[in-house]
């Protein structure tokens, strides 16, 4: 099956896999290539898949949307991060999320100074 993983601004990971097992909301499941086609609404959780050769490699991830439909499987989610050690995970995940509230945090700083000039231009209109 193919395997293509984005985020809102890039694709983390296009590849050939044989299995994926991941957290829905109704439970975890597993899709192998003959699976029939499926949707589901992923959590927050660690997605597992083996490439051909049964190499496994880990996606931790927030809640997405996983939708396979014949030999493709898209996984859509905001946030994620791709380690072949399950070990190092823990030290990728607190390093994802430092990087993440450091944009969230600019981000709020950029909308309150817009705000702020919206208001302002605002009132020198009304003059």
């Amino acid at each position: 099956m193919k395997i293509k993983i984005v985020v809102p601004t890039k694709v983390l990971l296009e590849a050939e896999v044989g299995k994926i097992i991941a957290e829905g909301k109704n439970g975890s499941f597993c899709l192998l290539p003959r699976h029939v086609d499926w949707v589901s609404l992923l959590t927050a959780s660690i997605l597992i898949f083996s490439d051909l050769a049964g190499n496994e490699q880990y996606l931790i991830h927030d809640e997405g949307v996983l939708v396979k439909c014949k030999n493709e499987v898209l996984i859509a989610i905001k946030h994620g991060w791709l380690e072949k050690k399950l070990g190092n995970l823990k030290e990728k995940l607190e390093k994802g999320f430092q990087t993440t509230e450091k944009e969230e945090e600019k981000t709020k700083i950029l909308l309150k100074k817009l705000e702020a000039d919206f208001m302002q231009r605002f009132l020198q209109i009304n003059k």
